[in-house]
């Protein structure tokens, strides 16, 4: 569904919206730790990748949660 289709079907589609922050967090951090181990499994280069991978997924984090904060500022 677009989000123009989301916003207009209720008042609390926001915040529905809004709350979802915590699992995209959780999700790039995650998906960033996961290749960060696998290259760390397949070089044998323990623990830089896991260490690489997961600054890499908490700067992705971080840009979707200035990504929001801009948008509920604006």
């Amino acid at each position: 569904m677009e989000r123009s289709v989301i916003r207009k079907s209720g008042k609390y589609s926001q915040v529905i919206e809004d709350s979802s922050l915590g699992w995209s967090i959780a999700v790039a951090v995650g998906i960033g730790l996961y290749f960060g181990q696998m290259y760390d499994k397949n070089n044998d280069s323990e623990p830089l990748g896991t260490l690489i991978g997961f600054l890499i997924g908490l700067g992705a984090a971080c840009r979707l949660v200035l990504k929001v904060h801009k948008r509920l500022n604006s």
